[in-house]
């Protein structure tokens, strides 16, 4: 009989464990959804006082880094700096060695047009990531296409028309 009740409590904790392990999987998806809209809303803060959303090479190794210090007013789409620095982040973001950091623990990945070749990006604005899995997150080409096969399950994709 104790063997018995000792199996069940033992159950009911592994059930337990696993419950509060997606609770927590779903809580943090929940955090990024909201702090990927609060990052949306800067960024079209940005585009209204700049002119056009910030310009960074896809790929780049310091793309986190370039993004948020766009966002805290540093540097000018073109890539300058302002004269008057305006921080537009004015919201508690993670920040982790100078890049936005998601719930997960990965950077934000941002994704918008070359500056030397403007006219190949076909998606109308730019394209925000936040994914679970930093070793793969969605792809997006250089003109903008994300590539559906490349999206998982943790991936949030956003862009100025809401998520996709």
């Amino acid at each position: 009989m104790v063997c018995v009740v000792f199996l069940l409590l033992l159950l009911l904790g592994a059930f337990g464990a696993i419950g509060m392990g997606t609770f927590r999987g779903r809580k943090k998806a929940m955090l990024a959804r909201a702090e990927m809209i609060k990052i949306a809303h800067i960024l079209e803060n940005y585009r209204t006082a700049y002119g056009d959303y910030p310009w960074i090479a896809q790929h780049n190794a310091h793309q986190g880094k370039i993004l948020c210090s766009a966002l805290h007013g540093k540097i000018l789409p073109d890539g300058s700096t302002p004269e008057i620095q305006t921080d537009r982040i004015d919201i508690a973001l993670t920040e982790i060695e100078g890049a936005l950091v998601n719930p997960f623990g990965n950077a934000y990945i941002y994704y918008y047009r070359l500056r030397e070749d403007p006219d190949c990006w076909e998606y109308p604005s730019y394209i925000l990531v936040s994914s679970k899995n930093a070793d793969a997150p969605a792809s997006v080409t250089e003109d903008g296409v994300i590539l559906e096969n490349s999206r998982t399950a943790g991936d949030l994709i956003i862009t100025n028309g809401g998520f996709l």
